[in-house]
């Protein structure tokens, strides 16, 4: 397929092009959008209660491993549904 067009045309040929492809490419990115920052979102709890449980594994201090991994899942469980509330609420908006 071969679109020929001037200097002048192409301007308008590139709006109509972006305004017909933004819809149904932004209702199949924002699923995919979602899923990054809610993975980014455990990834953070992950990463930062990632260190304070390997110190306590390798001093074999069960009891605090214990309340340290406790603590990551109660977080991610509150802090997920809080910030993906956000989320849905600005793509909303958008």
């Amino acid at each position: 397929m071969e679109i020929c067009a001037n200097a002048g045309e192409f301007g308008s040929l590139y709006k109509s092009i972006f305004k017909a492809g933004l819809a149904p490419f932004g209702l199949a990115l924002t699923p995919n959008i979602s899923l990054v920052i809610i993975n980014l979102i455990l990834q953070s709890v992950g990463d930062g209660s990632q260190p304070l449980m390997s110190k306590y594994y390798g001093e074999k201090r069960t009891n605090d491993l214990t309340e340290a991994k406790h603590m990551a899942y109660t977080f991610a469980i509150i802090y997920l549904p809080y910030y993906s509330d956000k989320l849905y609420d600005k793509i909303r908006d958008f």
